[in-house]
């Protein structure tokens, strides 16, 4: 007799979590998915904003902290970067880099200084630019989004990021450290070889620019260089949704 046969009942197989999450993303229609990923992203940036609760605002900043940063990364880690959700979801991946790795990112900043410090007065770290200060940073800039001007925040953002992908850039082209390099504000002193302004600052290492694939003709990219391309994108990205929400295109 078979087991499926009526008056046999059959013996019901466990659903696990895995098959529960394959189940959910096999039924989820990909608009349903990006409807709710720019809902959420509007609806937290509109409770934070229509709130003058310093505690909600320092929840909403701290939210990574309270449900992971992998949450996040499902709902919006995969809509396009100049979109509100993926804005967010850059504001706050850099925040939790900030706060991982504190000594690095301030390492980054210090070098790019020299040769980003108009980013740098526009970022507005504190000086010395140390680990703490630039966590102060970071939570200044995301609670812009929720009790100031999100195009501002956005712009902070961005100028952060071209700082630090002037530092990441200047390692890679003079191999230590920014103290050892030219003054990037003497005529001439850095050097052949050396992007321009409108790259991440004047005087930013060897052939660095927004595009990965666009590297010096025949040499190969490091992944000190690629990550400064990187982090120039993503102030692009940035910068972009600024832009953007100034011209209202966000609702």
């Amino acid at each position: 007799m078979s087991n499926l046969e009526p008056g046999r009942p059959r013996r019901p197989s466990r659903l696990t979590p895995q098959m529960m999450e394959m189940f959910a993303a096999e039924s989820l229609d990909p608009a349903v998915i990006i409807a709710v990923a720019d809902e959420s992203a509007a609806a937290l940036v509109h409770a934070g904003r229509a709130s003058d609760d310093p505690q909600v605002t320092q929840r909403l900043v701290t939210i990574v902290d309270e449900i992971g940063l992998s949450t996040l990364a499902q709902l919006w880690s995969q809509r396009p970067a100049r979109s509100l959700p993926g804005l967010l979801w850059r504001l706050y991946v850099l925040r939790e880099w900030v706060l991982r790795d504190p000594a690095g990112a301030s390492a980054d900043y210090t070098e790019g200084l020299r040769f980003a410090d108009v980013d740098g007065v526009v970022a507005g770290a504190a000086s010395p630019p140390g680990p703490q200060e630039l966590q102060h940073l970071a939570d200044e800039i995301l609670r812009g989004v929720f009790d100031g001007d999100l195009g501002v925040a956005l712009h902070r953002a961005g100028a952060f990021c071209r700082v630090v992908a002037a530092g990441r850039g200047a390692r890679e082209e003079y191999g230590v450290d920014a103290a050892s390099a030219p003054d990037a504000a003497a005529p001439d002193a850095a050097g052949p070889g050396v992007a321009g302004p409108g790259v991440a600052g004047p005087g930013v290492g060897a052939g660095l620019t927004s595009d990965p694939a666009a590297g010096p003709a025949g040499m190969g990219w490091s992944q000190e260089l690629r990550r400064a391309a990187a982090m120039l994108t993503t102030a692009e990205d940035l910068e972009a949704g600024a832009r953007r929400w100034r011209a209202g295109e966000f609702g």
